[in-house]
């Protein structure tokens, strides 16, 4: 997103956006389908996001360290 493209490939993630309508492929790079999606999905949210999914995954992973260190 930060360099102004992504480029298009078979990923699982990708092909959910896709299948969602969120995403367009268009001459190999994923394009935003609809303007209002890029307005409201922007690097803000994005990173947020992020942020909230890396922060549950590693509350998930210590406790599973928790678990066999007691």
């Amino acid at each position: 997103m930060q360099e102004g493209f992504i480029v298009a490939n078979e990923s699982a993630e990708q092909t959910e956006l896709r299948l969602l309508g969120l995403v367009v492929k268009e001459h190999g790079f994923l394009k935003v389908h609809n303007l209002i999606y890029e307005y409201v999905f922007d690097l803000d949210w994005v990173e947020k996001a992020y942020g909230k999914v890396k922060g549950e995954k590693e509350e998930s992973e210590s406790e599973f360290i928790n678990t066999f260190a007691n």
